[in-house]
């Protein structure tokens, strides 16, 4: 009996000498992959390189996680609150041209200005006082010498507008090119902003004004050109001074008009409107403002000029 046991306890007990090699190897492989199970976060980490601060921060605190006790809490709101600060001293001191005339107290806020002076600054103003310079920042009491040096390069303040003399009595160009510009929308002004412009006196401010009044609006600065006195020398020296805003142009529908009607328009003489209208007899009312080019009169430049001011119903 009991050799009838050792037979059975040899026969599933017992490992030959390949089995125990087998043992010894998947024993091994099996504490390979337990060590690989804790170790793998450490190298899997993501490369350094290319990442932005949070996920370096992120990085670094994962790696401390996993040798000690390190608590990266703290140092990320660190970091977080370091990152609103530089932004927030960033967007302070970023400046704007502005006129002290009219800037209101929440854009002089963006100069870093406290609202304490601030407050002196617009009680200054209301008191009807007026700045004509930069240099009249040193009037508010309130201001140091640091918030003048801040504000005085971003300080403009428009010309005041003043009456020049006849076109004929400026007698160089050198004294219309010194002249200060003076922006004037010429679809809105009225005879004194005119006169604001270097070369531009009361006689040909009207002369301007009459010359639109025929078409409601400009619909091009080079319109200028089309009026008595003023020059091509003038027109370049004072573009950059003209501003052109898009204002509702008067127009006349060629289907009813008569042929005084047409012939009073700028871009219309006589013969023009005497062959537009004999077209329109023979051939009915026009269907569009383009049909007028069927007329032999009526080349593509001068369609172009007119388009704007035609209609056909």
């Amino acid at each position: 009996m009991r050799k009838d046991v050792k037979r059975y306890i040899r026969t599933y007990f017992t490992f030959t000498r390949q089995e125990t090699r087998g043992t010894i190897i998947l024993v091994c492989i099996i504490t390979l992959l337990v060590l690989y199970r804790f170790l793998h976060p450490v190298f899997s980490l993501p490369p350094l390189n290319n990442l932005n601060d949070v996920q370096i921060l992120w990085v670094n605190e994962s790696k401390k996680q996993l040798t000690s006790t390190y608590t990266p809490n703290d140092s990320l709101i660190a970091k977080q609150n370091d990152s609103e600060s530089k932004q927030k001293k960033s967007a302070i001191g970023k400046g704007f041209y502005f006129n002290p005339n009219s800037i209101s107290a929440d854009s002089l806020a963006m100069f870093g200005i406290s609202q304490k002076k601030i407050s002196v600054f617009i009680k200054y103003r209301n008191t009807g006082a007026t700045f004509k310079s930069a240099d009249d920042l040193k009037k508010i009491y309130s201001f140091s010498e640091d918030d003048i040096t801040k504000l005085r390069p971003w300080v403009m303040i428009p010309p005041a507008p003043q009456k020049q003399v006849q076109p004929e009595k400026i007698t160089t160009q050198h004294k219309v090119v010194e002249k200060k510009p003076w922006y004037v929308d010429i679809n809105t002004c009225d005879s004194a902003a005119l006169v604001s412009l270097s070369g531009i006196g009361p006689v040909l401010a009207s002369r301007i004004l009459k010359y639109r009044n025929r078409f409601g609006a400009f619909r091009s600065k080079d319109q200028l050109l089309e009026i008595t006195g003023i020059t091509a020398e003038w027109y370049q020296a004072n573009q950059a001074s003209i501003l052109l805003s898009a204002v509702p142009v008067k127009q006349l529908n060629i289907n009813t008009c008569t042929l005084d009607e047409l012939k009073r328009h700028a871009y219309f003489d006589y013969n023009i409107a005497s062959i537009l209208l004999n077209y329109r007899t023979h051939h009915g009312p026009f269907q569009s403002v383009s049909e007028i080019k069927n007329c032999a009169a009526i080349q593509e430049a001068f369609y172009k000029k007119v388009e704007a001011y035609l209609k056909v119903n």
